[in-house]
């Protein structure tokens, strides 16, 4: 398990790390890497982006966790109520 992320931000094509540079995270949670691996997605890389309320450790107690399709859900949900940066 990790804390993964959903960033806020949204293209037409995958973004890069300077798209998601100080970008924040649209929402958070424990998740297996079978979040990724089993929905199609990638990490591409590495960037700094805008923590906001997320723990830095992944002992948080209080942390909810995500099932495999609950970040493609919340990508949907933020690409149909936001326009492209």
């Amino acid at each position: 398990m990790f804390i993964a992320g959903v960033v806020h931000w949204i293209g037409q094509q995958a973004p890069n790390g300077i798209d998601l540079q100080d970008r924040p995270l649209a929402a958070f949670a424990f998740a297996h890497l079978k979040v990724i691996t089993e929905s199609g997605g990638s990490v591409l890389g590495e960037t700094l982006i805008r923590y906001g309320d997320a723990p830095l450790s992944a002992e948080a107690t209080w942390l909810s966790a995500w099932g495999f399709g609950v970040p493609k859900v919340i990508a949907a949900r933020l690409a149909r109520t936001e326009t492209a940066f």
